[in-house]
């Protein structure tokens, strides 16, 4: 019947992923990152909850950074790719905390080499790594600080939001460094602070205290912007009440 295949659907997906995984860590030494990334986001999307292949990649992640630190040419695209990877396993249940970290020295060995994460990477990254994969661990603190700061400067609005709303959820950041502060919180007075949406102008006050962002050119629009935004409120739902 259809609901005794429906009901056997989820063996036969357990099972076929653990047959493809077998071979996966048998060759995993010889993968490339975005090998490896392709085939855990394979796995996660089968809703395996097998970590074999996870276990398996760490020593050949801690080969790729200690290649990269030596200014071997790997994709720092790779290197987000194999986060997000990292990150639909975390939603199953499954964090490989040694094998993230190796994930993080190899993208912060890419951009002591000028190869940062592209900006359209970077967002991915960023909301991987203030989700379910938090706490962050420290090795990828460079490396945010380093590519949202190249990158900001050329996001819309509702990329800027994402930003705001996630930076104050990955813990170490620090506003003084790199230029990160002055160009997220550049970015907003640019974008200006009257066109973000509430969620935003929350998120970037939120996120400049945690950041330790402490420009009075900053705090004081957006301190005022606050203020418009609650007093708008407030007459909006008086005259909603009032209707």
């Amino acid at each position: 019947s259809t609901d005794g295949s429906a009901a056997g659907s989820g063996p036969d997906w357990a099972k076929a992923a653990a047959q493809l995984e077998r071979p996966l860590v048998k060759a995993v030494m010889q993968m490339r990152a975005i090998d490896i990334a392709m085939a855990l986001a394979g796995l996660a999307r089968l809703n395996s909850r097998e970590t074999a292949l996870l276990r398996a990649s760490r020593p050949r992640i801690k080969e790729l950074a200690e290649s990269a630190r030596s200014g071997a040419p790997i994709d720092p695209r790779h290197g987000a790719m194999l986060v997000s990877a990292f990150s639909a396993h975390a939603r199953l249940g499954n964090r490989d905390e040694q094998a993230l970290q190796e994930v993080g020295v190899l993208l912060a060995a890419c951009g002591a080499h000028d190869r940062l994460v592209p900006a359209d990477f970077v967002l991915p990254l960023l909301r991987s790594l203030a989700t379910h994969l938090r706490p962050a661990p420290p090795q990828f603190l460079p490396v945010i600080e380093a590519s949202l700061t190249s990158a900001v400067g050329s996001f819309e609005m509702g990329q800027l939001v994402l930003v705001l709303r996630s930076l104050a959820f990955i813990p170490g950041l620090e506003s003084s460094r790199r230029g990160l502060g002055r160009a997220v919180f550049g970015a907003c007075l640019a974008a200006p602070l009257s066109s973000l949406p509430p969620v935003g102008l929350a998120g970037a006050l939120r996120s400049a205290w945690a950041l330790g962002h402490g420009d009075a050119n900053f705090w004081a629009p957006a301190v005022r912007e606050a203020e418009r935004s609650i007093v708008g409120a407030g007459r909006s739902s008086d005259a909603s009440g009032s209707t």
